[in-house]
């Protein structure tokens, strides 16, 4: 920079040129080429070594090289020496990057997972790709690949590997894009894990259809993972390949139903349903075992009478809760419903669900038989367990049953009492409403 400096331009679609030129070593001297007088100044920092373009409006976009030293009567003839130069791209409007993020829908690859972030339509070459944990932590293992121009904007890409026990920890992921002194975020958000719930057989189809139906429900918030997931069955330990048939739920759920008939059911101790993600190694898994004995207990008339009919009330008492369902006939007829309240969970732990069911008080005094019969959905029984009014006070399927069921009394009376209330209290008030309009002309 002690001698004379000059500046070339080549302008889009056009030959090069010169710009600038400024005198060495006071810069006394200076050129402007006529086609870009006024767009530019050229000045000198001795001290510093540095000479200095300054671009102050253009109008359209151009590149210019910084050639380098050489003499300012290079304009009138020749140069003394060329410099390698330097590229520089200019536009009138710059262009922010618009952030696509990549996630790895395969397997892992040598224990680690690959993202990217795709940068877009932005102007100048000029990006800088960064990479953080959703704590922070920045993530160094990633290659920037260079920008490539498409159509008169620029594509840039970037790679992260991530480590299996940082995958694992880390619920997300930030993509930072630095690009013409501004900085752009990207958040690449790992899918939410698999959900596999499995529904245990309805008892009224157990009874009534003679086979139990067991759905599996994958769920997830990724479409894709949902779809590539491997849904197996296992019963009494063993895979089941058989009576399996696969129905589609919503966008993002998959079902898939066992069937398994009454016969075999009764042997059935364990019934399990795994799902795998492509990719993982340890599958989700959801299963359903034997239940423990349902007691059954019936309420004597006495307490329920009233006048004109007879309400019996069926109690049933299990360890856990399950599907229930409560029957009643009179006699050898059809099974009828009874009004059944959902599940109660007692102060010793246990389920209770009571059954209502009114007979006329004629038929009650009559030489009528009426029955209870339950049946819960891990039950092996193809018969339910059945109990009536005349065999006694409480009446258990089980042993060493009336030492709990005295507890259980003690604690579910004033429920079944609400109950009742409540049942005469919405049809009373089904009775108020519709008077008025039996009063009506």
């Amino acid at each position: 920079t002690s001698g004379e400096s000059h500046t070339d331009l080549k302008a889009s679609g056009k030959g090069w040129e010169w710009i600038a030129c400024i005198s060495g070593p006071s810069g006394s001297t200076i050129h402007y080429s006529q086609s870009v007088q006024g767009q530019f100044t050229i000045s000198r920092d001795n001290s510093k070594q540095q000479v200095y373009l300054q671009m102050n409006r253009l109008k359209t976009l151009v590149v210019f090289v910084l050639l380098g030293i050489c003499p300012c009567h290079t304009v009138y003839g020749y140069f003394d020496y060329w410099g390698k130069g330097t590229t520089v791209t200019v536009s009138s409007a710059t262009a922010p990057p618009t952030l696509l993020t990549l996630m790895n829908c395969g397997t892992p690859s040598n224990d680690h997972y690959s993202i990217g972030c795709l940068a877009t339509g932005f102007s100048s070459s000029s990006l800088t790709f960064k990479w953080t944990d959703a704590s922070g932590s920045a993530l160094t293992d990633f290659v920037q690949y260079p920008a490539v121009q498409s159509g008169g904007a620029y594509i840039g890409v970037s790679q992260v590997r991530v480590a299996k026990n940082v995958w694992k920890n880390s619920k997300s992921f930030n993509c930072f894009v630095e690009h013409l002194g501004s900085e752009q975020t990207a958040v690449i958000n790992k899918p939410e894990p698999l959900m596999v719930t499995l529904n245990p057989p309805s008892v009224k189809n157990v009874f009534m259809d003679n086979q139990a139906v067991l759905n599996c429900v994958i769920s997830g918030t990724d479409q894709n993972t949902v779809a590539g997931t491997t849904i197996t069955w296992q019963v009494n330990g063993n895979n089941e390949t058989k009576k399996i048939v696969e129905s589609k739920g919503n966008l993002n759920s998959r079902v898939s139903t066992l069937t398994i008939d009454q016969t075999e059911w009764t042997n059935v101790n364990k019934v399990q349903c795994s799902a795998k993600k492509s990719g993982e190694d340890t599958p989700v898994i959801q299963d359903i075992s034997r239940a423990p004995s349902v007691s059954v207990h019936l309420l004597p008339e006495e307490d329920t009478k009233k006048e004109g009919d007879v309400t019996l009330v069926c109690l049933v008492v299990s360890p856990s809760l399950c599907d229930v369902y409560i029957m009643w006939k009179e006699d050898s007829s059809e099974y009828q419903d009874g009004v059944t309240s959902p599940p109660q969970k007692t102060p010793e732990g246990n389920y209770s669900v009571t059954s209502v069911f009114t007979v006329k008080k004629n038929k009650w005094e009559g030489n009528s038989v009426f029955t209870c019969a339950v049946k819960h959905s891990l039950d092996n029984n193809t018969a339910p367990q059945e109990r009536s009014p005349e065999a006694g006070f409480a009446l258990s399927c089980t042993d060493n049953v009336e030492d709990e069921f005295g507890s259980l009394w003690s604690t579910t009376s004033s429920f079944i009492i609400l109950f009742l209330l409540s049942l005469t209290y919405s049809t009373v008030l089904s009775l108020v409403k519709q008077l008025p309009l039996s009063l009506s002309p």
